[in-house]
């Protein structure tokens, strides 16, 4: 016989030897080497039609085999593989006491993952059933109902949300109640917004448990959640920024924004484990917190009282120093608006000066003698500086006297809301700053002497800060670079008129401007008119310079006190 005939033969004899171990022979569906020459139809190798000639789902053949291998409502189609060792099917059913495949569940398989022990139950008294599979849903013990599926029951009723887990699952760190059966809000790239599971995604039924990722934490309560201060400490910008135990700030995930956002774990465990354990849990201990964090610079004993809802301890609520003097909150509940610039570092900062460039130099205000008189010296309400009472809105120089405000946003300009102004709406405004040191010889208070307060004038006001870089870590200096005054009402006359953000009405300086020696600096008439562009600071040095409000001093290293005719010397020529 030619070696072409003798192939077929060959061929012919294998296939009717296989027809032989079947009790009820199924018509050959196609020719070739498919599997689909012994079971299955319409182009898939999978029954209807098993190789005992069953189409019903009822019939252990044919079961749900087509729910596994084609594309269904949980999961993409699976393999053969993941049920049987395909090399050796046809040698498995000529083998098989009963002429049927067997069960095998390959160790690589789905089914065996994560520990699971999978069985094949063709004797169970309901029916023919897969138990301890991976696939449904063995070894996460959350409340599935049915975990061990009855191959015949092909009716929808085994592939519900609660058939291999819980709906929601049943397990200690999963939120439950009906906000937690928004699966979507936690697993997205599970589910679809209508609950519907992604099976193009590849992501369900595929040996991972997809955790909560970012953006998912509204899931469960509002982002942030509208109870006490919550909105004022962490609204994030995005919710895809949000994570349990995060030790982010504002500026680490945004470049700008109105509100302020502090990760969870600045109020709340940094452990993971306490997230969603059915206790809500207030942590502002520094323990564990990585240094150089907002965390880590709380006080040791740093904690929550909740019979007051105050917090104790925490650098947020400090003076910002290297070694801070902390604050005692506000109450949770208390209104927005109830803590001013004053509750946390002093308006303004009012701790004494540890020297030039000391981790806990001062410069804001202080206290110098002069014959035996304590006057105070620092960075006052305006124009002209230190021991000299200020122009600002004429005060003891009389009438024609005035100079421009110095405010926080004369050197924090990146920190204060530039729309928080008076009704120039050009100086930034914040009328509760106090000057006045016990023991000193002036009283200088904003809201004094009829000045703010009146109803005719500027009114009292808290100035507002830009979250983005304030309470951030560092005690940051960005000078206020506006170059040119608008022409405001309140001016002095020509040609008295100063020109610049900063002036001085009568400047008696002794020197001839313009010069190169004083950088920003020129006189309007009799008005000294300063600008701020070219200065600078060092924060490694705590050095200013080219500040053109010190004059002649083209470096000044923060918090060095004033001493007299020395410090005189700095701005003045004598």
């Amino acid at each position: 016989m030619p070696p072409f005939h003798r192939s077929r033969a060959l061929a012919a004899v294998a296939a009717f030897q296989l027809l032989l171990a079947c009790d009820r022979p199924r018509p050959l569906a196609s020719s070739g080497d498919s599997c689909d020459q012994c079971h299955g139809g319409n182009g898939s190798a999978a029954p209807p039609w098993s190789a005992h000639g069953e189409t019903a789902t009822t019939d252990r053949g044919v079961g749900a085999h087509r729910a596994h291998v084609d594309d269904g409502p949980i999961r993409s189609a699976m393999s053969c593989r993941e049920c049987h060792v395909v090399p050796d099917h046809v040698k498995d059913h000529m083998t098989s006491p009963d002429g049927r495949a067997i069960v095998t569940f390959p160790p690589d398989g789905l089914a065996r993952h994560a520990g699971a022990t999978p069985a094949w139950e063709p004797d169970y008294p309901e029916g023919p059933r897969c138990s301890g599979v991976y696939c449904h849903g063995a070894t996460m013990n959350s409340g599935g109902q049915h975990t061990a599926p009855i191959w015949t029951r092909v009716d929808a009723s085994q592939i519900t949300c609660d058939s291999c887990h819980g709906y929601p699952p049943a397990t200690q760190f999963h939120p439950q109640g009906d906000v937690a059966r928004n699966c979507y809000g936690c697993h997205s790239a599970t589910v679809r917004p209508d609950g519907t599971i992604d099976v193009a995604g590849g992501h369900h039924v595929d040996g991972k448990i997809d955790a909560p990722s970012g953006g998912a934490c509204n899931a469960c309560h509002a982002a942030p959640p509208a109870t006490g201060a919550h909105a004022r400490h962490a609204t994030p910008p995005s919710l895809e920024d949000v994570a349990y135990g995060s030790l982010a700030r504002l500026s680490d995930v945004a470049t700008s924004g109105d509100a302020y956002y502090f990760g969870c774990g600045h109020c709340h465990p940094l452990d993971a484990a306490k997230h969603m354990d059915g206790t809500i849990e207030v942590d502002l201990s520094p323990a564990g917190a990585p240094d150089g964090s907002l965390k880590a610079r709380g006080a040791s004993g740093a904690a929550w009282d909740a019979a007051g809802a105050t917090c104790s301890g925490v650098y947020c609520h400090s003076s910002g120093q290297a070694a801070p003097v902390y604050a005692t909150t506000p109450a949770w509940t208390a209104p927005p608006g109830t803590l001013g610039c004053g509750g946390c570092h002093g308006n303004p900062p009012r701790y004494a000066t540890g020297g030039a460039g000391a981790p806990d130099a001062n410069g804001h205000i202080g206290l110098a003698p002069d014959n035996g008189v304590l006057y105070e010296w620092g960075h006052f309400t305006g124009l002209p500086g230190p021991w000299h009472s200020s122009k600002h809105g004429g005060g003891t120089w009389g009438p024609g006297e005035d100079a421009a405000p110095i405010t926080c946003q004369t050197c924090h300009a990146d920190t204060v809301d530039p729309t928080a102004t008076g009704p120039s709406g050009f100086y930034w405004l914040d009328t509760t700053g106090d000057y006045q040191l016990e023991g000193g010889h002036s009283a200088i208070s904003c809201a004094a002497a009829g000045c703010h307060g009146d109803g005719d004038r500027s009114p009292t006001g808290k100035g507002r800060v830009l979250p983005l870089r304030h309470v951030d870590g560092a005690r940051e200096v960005a000078f206020d670079r506006r170059p040119d005054l608008p022409d405001l009402s309140f001016l002095p006359q020509p040609p008295d008129r100063p020109t610049r953000p900063y002036w001085v009405t009568h400047a008696a300086t002794g020197i001839v401007f313009p010069t190169p020696d004083i950088p920003d600096a020129v006189m309007d008439g009799a008005t000294l008119s300063l600008r701020l562009e070219g200065a600078g600071y060092d924060p490694a040095t705590k050095t200013c310079s080219n500040v053109a409000c010190h004059l002649l001093e083209r470096q000044v290293v923060w918090g060095t006190p004033h001493n007299g005719y020395e410090s005189c010397r700095g701005c003045h020529p004598f």
